[in-house]
C-alpha cells in the first residue's frame, strides 16, 4: 500500500526539453519560480484527486443488505 508523501519527501522525474521550456514560460508568465509553479500544480492536482475520490464515494449506490436470520 502506498504511503502519503510527507513535507520533506522528494519526487523526481524526467521531462522533455519542450516540457522544461513550457514550465519555464508558464512560471515566468505568473512571475514565480519554476519550482513554485510545479509545487502549485501538484498541490492543485492532489486537491482535485481528493475531491474526485470523495465524489466517487458519495455517488456509489447503496446496495441492499441481505441478512439471514434463524427463526425458531
Amino acid at each position: 500500500m502506498a504511503r502519503p508523501l510527507e513535507h520533506e519527501d522528494v519526487v523526481g522525474f524526467r521531462l522533455s526539453a519542450a516540457m522544461h521550456q513550457a514550465l519555464e514560460t508558464a512560471s515566468a508568465s505568473f512571475g514565480v519560480s519554476k519550482s513554485s509553479f510545479v509545487r502549485a500544480l501538484v498541490l492543485h492536482a492532489l486537491r482535485h484527486e481528493q475531491v474526485a475520490r470523495a465524489a466517487f464515494e458519495d455517488a456509489r449506490p447503496e446496495y441492499p443488505r441481505f441478512i439471514s436470520e434463524l427463526r425458531p
